[in-house]
């Protein structure tokens, strides 16, 4: 377990970026930190699977646990409950990653930064 500015926390990065892996990685957390009330998934699609997993272990989503995804994909309108998400802003940041590469390319001066910000889309599952 983690701490960061008061909040405790931890990472599992062995799961498969799955609902299938979301599912699992629901019971794990339950087994291991009960107390959990809330949850930023690395994706869209296993913050659904964690969505089936903690109802199928009688948990409610948001009364009991929320959940965050991070993508904001199409996926978020159709789970029950509507998913909250981060926008990521992918397209927009895969877009400004070519134009710097064809400027580098091209041998034009770049700043080689870029800078996203990441908006949260807020549904029913906070």
């Amino acid at each position: 377990m983690l701490q960061y500015e008061g909040i405790r926390y931890c990472c599992y990065d062995d799961a498969d970026c799955s609902i299938e892996g979301g599912k699992h990685i629901a019971a794990r957390l339950m087994r291991e930190h009960p107390d959990t009330d809330g949850i930023l998934a690395i994706r869209d699609r296993v913050a659904i699977g964690l969505l089936y997993g903690l109802s199928e272990l009688g948990k409610k989503v948001p009364e009991d646990i929320s959940i965050i995804g991070k993508d904001n994909s199409k996926l978020c309108e159709v789970s029950n409950p509507p998913l909250t998400a981060l926008d990521t802003q992918l397209r927009d940041c895969i877009i400004m990653g070519i134009h710097l590469l064809m400027d580098t390319l091209n041998h034009r001066t770049t700043t080689h930064r870029l800078l996203l910000d990441m908006n949260l889309v807020e549904r029913k599952t906070l």
